[in-house]
């Protein structure tokens, strides 16, 4: 038996839906004549009578009915597949690397991500968490496409696109004399030990130490950490303390821990970023685009 086409087994489920032979073919943008040629035609594939012709129309066959059931289904493998190539020929399948740091991933971000993946159903976001060791999220290691960074990285080849900014505080014991205060200058915090990120980035190293407001005056260097939860665990037990953006105080709440604004410290910024020698697939550049559209630099975040 020859294969049915999609373009019969559409005439015999607009028949089934439609009752009449007219109706069919005023659906199907085609003549009565040629719709009643490729009833025939499927009949003559099939060996089957698949309707019944009568004064009122027509009605499918036992038969006609068990084929229309799965016309029906074969039709919606057929758009699915239409969908999925004009995906493709916009590049919109596949999965985009995502990598990120902790203090990246806020309501905004998670916001972003979830018009994302709305507006991009074939694509699937396989996001990585890099440690304070690895502040490129992956994208020197060549392990992502994009990456949610905090800025500033001196790390070559990269191009940064700002997502948000916002004020720094300083992080602290409980009970140290500082923390009962409304805010803080960052200069009084000079005399204490301060936690090191484990980074070797040498400007994002000297931006967590405030070594441009210290006028060459040397920082006391405490325990260095690899991890936010490490970070915290020196200022609890008192070793050191240290500068995060604001929305640590919301996104890292600790018993014991005390979250007070430095006004005067450099702010964070945070920025999608990619390798500049590295051409973007449409994929990774659609969240780009997101980005550019969504979350401008001017948006300040608490």
């Amino acid at each position: 038996m020859a294969d049915l086409e999609v373009r019969i087994l559409r005439t015999l489920v607009a028949l089934a839906d439609e009752g009449t032979m007219g109706r069919a073919a005023h659906l199907l943008h085609m003549s009565q004549p040629a719709l009643s040629k490729q009833l025939a035609q499927a009949e003559q594939t099939t060996g089957l009578r698949l309707f019944e012709r009568h004064a009122r129309g027509v009605t499918p066959t036992v038969a006609g009915r068990m084929l229309v059931d799965r016309a029906r289904v074969v039709l919606r493998e057929v758009e699915a597949l239409s969908a999925a190539a004009v995906r493709a020929r916009r590049g919109l399948l596949g999965h985009v690397r995502l990598g990120f740091v902790a203090q990246t991933v806020n309501d905004d971000t998670r916001v972003l991500l979830r018009t994302y993946a709305e507006q991009n159903p074939g694509v699937t976001l396989d996001k990585r968490q890099y440690d304070l060791r690895d502040l490129t999220a992956g994208l020197t290691s060549g392990e992502t496409d994009v990456a949610f960074v905090r800025q500033p990285l001196s790390a070559p080849g990269l191009t940064h696109e700002p997502m948000f900014v916002e004020p720094r505080v300083a992080v602290l014991p409980d009970g140290h004399p500082l923390a009962c205060r409304d805010s803080v200058e960052v200069d009084e915090l000079f005399d204490m030990p301060w936690v090191v990120n484990a980074t070797l980035d040498p400007a994002y190293r000297a931006y967590a130490l405030a070594t441009r407001q210290r006028d060459g005056r040397p920082a006391v260097l405490g325990p260095t950490v690899h991890t936010i939860d490490e970070f915290l665990e020196a200022v609890l037990s008192e070793q050191a303390v240290g500068l995060a953006p604001a929305s640590a105080a919301r996104y890292y709440s600790r018993p014991g821990v005390s979250y007070v604004p430095v006004p005067d410290a450099d702010p964070s910024v945070c920025t999608l970023s990619w390798r500049a020698d590295h051409d973007l697939t449409p994929a990774a550049r659609a969240l780009v685009d997101l980005v550019c559209s969504t979350l401008p630099l001017s948006r300040h975040v608490q």
